[in-house]
């Protein structure tokens, strides 16, 4: 199977507003912090902001070269090796998110060479934060309560952070499997995954 990452400043207009389809669709937004529906405009001027902002970086991910999901890194901070992550799959394929998942991890850690990985999710979204448990082994949550207002209602957030020595001791050995058999691309450049 091959996985690649675009970075989405790198794609085409017409690829840009495919993202925003995405975005916007009622399945992917009413899991968002930001629900409002994002116009044109508005999402390509992001693109374009984005090849100055460095603190962000997003990636359209397709498998076996179908475009079929989101890889988001924000508040990517240089110094001290930290950020946040989110992930969001269109794709109806069986499995497919675990490996994107997996892959934005290792990504993050191996590649960006990061040391504390940060997720948000709303308390509402009981698939992702399952998804985040069972299958990515992030543990520890702890709950913001009314985090945010959505809609005119205070919602709770779920946070959980990987730290790289749980990475390297407990998780990374987990993937492993599951990985292998992946030809990783990234911006065109292909990666193995490796657990030594």
């Amino acid at each position: 199977m091959q996985i690649e990452f675009n970075n989405i400043i790198s794609l085409n207009k017409e690829e840009q507003l495919q993202i925003l389809e995405w975005r916007n669709s009622d399945k992917v937004r009413s899991n968002m912090i930001n629900q409002e529906i994002i116009s044109p405009e508005a999402h390509l001027s992001y693109c374009e902001k984005l090849k100055q902002n460095k603190s962000t970086l997003l990636f359209r991910v397709s498998v076996n070269q179908i475009p079929c999901g989101m890889v988001n890194f924000a508040n990517l901070n240089y110094k001290n090796r930290t950020g946040e992550y989110g992930l969001y799959v269109v794709d109806e394929r069986p499995g497919i998110g675990p490996y994107l998942g997996r892959l934005a991890i290792y990504y993050f850690f191996e590649i960006l060479n990061f040391y504390e990985l940060h997720i948000i999710i709303l308390s509402l979204n009981k698939t992702s934060i399952l998804f985040s448990e069972k299958l990515l082994l992030f543990k520890d949550p702890y709950i913001n309560k009314q985090e945010f207002n959505i809609n005119g209602k205070d919602v709770d957030a779920v946070h959980y952070t990987m730290k790289k020595d749980y990475w390297e001791q407990y998780v990374k050995q987990k993937y492993e499997k599951n990985l292998l058999s992946i030809d990783f691309i990234v911006n065109n450049k292909h990666y193995s995954f490796s657990t030594n």
